[in-house]
């Protein structure tokens, strides 16, 4: 069947994390998060292939978050925000140094089936590596 290309759909993204989803930067002066970029971005795309969707991602991120509270609010947006189609998650790195990693990938694993469960895409964000100076 041929699409009405007048017609918007709209592709929603939940980013969802901790200050690096937030988009926290010069010491929490200024946020700026990546999903503000991938809307951009997304939206360009679907501009340069035509299919009359529009992007719309929804930035849910907290500076500073655990995975021990993060599993409670993934499932709270979840339910909040309608019409999501995929969530990206990056979460863990707030743990790191205070909870055993087999206890941050148990959690994380919860989020991500909480995702998949739903028949949602899901992207995984790992931890980014970290580098600690000591003076």
């Amino acid at each position: 069947a041929m699409e009405d290309r007048r017609s918007s759909v709209t592709e929603v993204i939940l980013t969802f994390g901790d200050s690096l989803t937030e988009g926290f930067y010069k010491g929490g002066y200024k946020y700026y998060p990546y999903g503000v970029k991938l809307q951009s971005l997304m939206n360009k795309y679907h501009q340069n292939v035509g299919n009359g969707c529009i992007c719309k991602v929804i930035v849910s991120g907290i500076s500073g978050e655990e995975t021990t509270t993060m599993v409670n609010r993934l499932d709270q947006d979840l339910n909040t925000f309608k019409d999501i189609s995929k969530v990206v998650i990056l979460g863990g790195t707030n743990d790191l140094g205070f909870h055993q990693a087999n206890d941050i990938f148990d959690r994380l694993l919860q989020m991500y089936n909480n995702v998949l469960s739903r028949g949602l895409d899901l992207v995984v964000v790992t931890v980014p590596d970290s580098k600690i100076v000591s003076i």
